[in-house]
This record gives structure tokens, sequence and C-alpha cells, in this order.
């Protein structure tokens, strides 16, 4: 799915990343650890489209995105977290997850400055899908209360909640367990696969928290050569079942997914497809 080649980047005369290589099949778990400056976030800004390498290639799904921009890539399915937490301040959970799930609007900007009734339809089924989201991470009392003031850990999932609310194949986590206890940090290991299952997601994430790593990754990989910074992968899950896909998710998650999948075609990076082939994109109206 994901295909680092060859990546340096450089800030003055530090050399942030040297020839950097990575790759990460479909449905995988990659775990990336390291000490810090080893470039592991510049790694991100990388492939998420924030900075441009100075050398080398970033292929998404077979396709060059290099010099694509960063709302292209989250067009054609790559998504983000951050270390430092970024909401809309004094907005409400809902809120923040209904913004995150603009892409997935079938209206037109105009249509949606003149309020045609297409609009509201599609505004009640965003937000249902917020709600779905909401649901499977524990969020459902808080949708109403502004972000502002939540405790750290509860941000961190409604961060999720807003990664996972732009239809993402490709999610980028960096640093996911921070500011988590050691009971928090076991339950996100355990709804990391979970999640990944559900929502048939491959997971790149960078981490500090050996033994989470340890919990969700399970074969060795590649590295960061220059800062020795290791990268572990998850096998991924069977996919036995119609159309290659697994089965039921387990657990809880089981029949709580949004009724997005299969999902349309990634056609605003030519190219770059997600979800079933041939799968047509919704129209949006005016």
């Amino acid at each position: 799915m994901l295909e680092v080649e060859g990546c340096s980047v450089n800030f003055g005369g530090i050399r942030a990343l040297r020839d950097v290589s990575i790759k990460v099949s479909e449905l995988e778990i990659v775990g990336i650890i390291g000490p810090n400056g080893a470039g592991k976030t510049t790694l991100f800004d990388v492939i998420s489209g924030f900075r441009k390498p100075d050398a080398g290639q970033v292929r998404f799904r077979g396709v060059d995105i290099t010099g694509f921009p960063d709302h292209q890539r989250a067009a054609a399915g790559i998504a983000r977290s951050f270390q430092n937490l970024g909401f809309i301040r004094g907005a409400t959970v809902r809120t923040n997850l209904l913004a995150a799930e603009h892409l997935g609007a079938r209206y037109s900007a105009t249509a949606g400055i003149l309020g045609f009734p297409a609009t509201w339809a599609d505004e009640r089924r965003l937000s249902r899908r917020a709600g779905t989201l909401a649901e499977i991470l524990g969020l459902t009392p808080l949708l109403d209360h502004e972000v502002d003031g939540l405790p750290y850990g509860l941000l961190k999932r409604v961060e999720l909640a807003a990664v996972l609310a732009t239809d993402p194949d490709l999610v980028l986590l960096d640093e996911p367990t921070s500011g988590m206890g050691p009971a928090e940090t076991d339950d996100f290991a355990a709804k990391l696969l979970e999640l990944r299952r559900a929502f048939q997601l491959t997971v790149l994430m960078i981490e500090h928290h050996v033994p989470f790593v340890r919990a969700v990754p399970s074969r060795g990989g590649s590295g960061l050569p220059r800062h020795g910074a290791a990268v572990v992968a998850a096998r991924p899950p069977d996919r036995r079942g119609p159309a290659g896909r697994g089965g039921p998710p387990p657990g809880p998650l089981r029949d709580r997914a949004p009724p997005e999948r299969p999902r349309p075609a990634r056609s605003l990076v030519r190219g770059v497809r997600g979800g079933a082939p041939g799968a047509p994109r919704p129209e949006r109206s005016g």
C-alpha cells in the first residue's frame, strides 16, 4: 500500500532523514520506535505531504504522490494524528467530528451556502456517522461537550475518532498512547486491533511505549539507519471471506462500523483508488 524509497530531508546542515525506505502492506500495523531526534515525525511529514523530501519518492497504492499536497493525500485515503492535539477550540466533540467529515460531503460549497434540501439530508447522514464513531470509541455522552477542558486521555480518543471520520485507508498515528496510563494503553491496543479489522485499516505509528508496540506489531522490519529507529509490523488479519475481506469484526465492533464500505473510488487523486474496484463516486448536488 505505502512505499517510501530513499527519502532524505535536510534542515540546513542537519540531516533529519537519510536514505530512508519503508514498505507497509495492506492491513498491516507498523510501529516505528526510536529516540527523540531520530526523524520519525519528519518521516510522517513526508508521507502526509506536510514536507517535500530533498530526495526520494513516496508511493501510495503504486502511484507516486511525492509532489501531491496534503489535501490530495487526505482525499486519497491517508489520515494523520499529531503529537500536539489540534481541535476547533470552543466547539463540541460533535462539531469537531463533523468538520473532519468534510471530504465525505456529497454537496458542493454553493449548495451548502444556499441550503438546498439535499444539503440537509447529507448533513443528517454525516451526523449519524459521527454518532456511530462516537459510540464505537465510547464518546457518546461527550458529543455535546466542548473539547476545551476534557481530560487528555479523552481528547486522544476524540482525535482518533476525527481521524476515522475522514474515512481513511492508511492511518498515521504519532505517539497515540502519550499521556495514557497502563490500563488506558492496554485498552487502546485492543481497540486498535478491533478498529483495524472493522474499518479495514492499515496503520503506521510512532510510539515510545515499547510494551504497547510489542503488544500490537509482531514481526521485524527495516529501520531509520542513521539514528537506529526500529520498525516492526503486525501481520495482516486473515482475509478469508467474500471479495477477499475478513469475516465480521470481533467483539463490540460487530455490525457497528459506519455503513460507508465499500467506499467510493478515490477519484480526486487520479490512479489512487480505495475500497471496491470500480465503486462509483457519490455525486455532489448543486
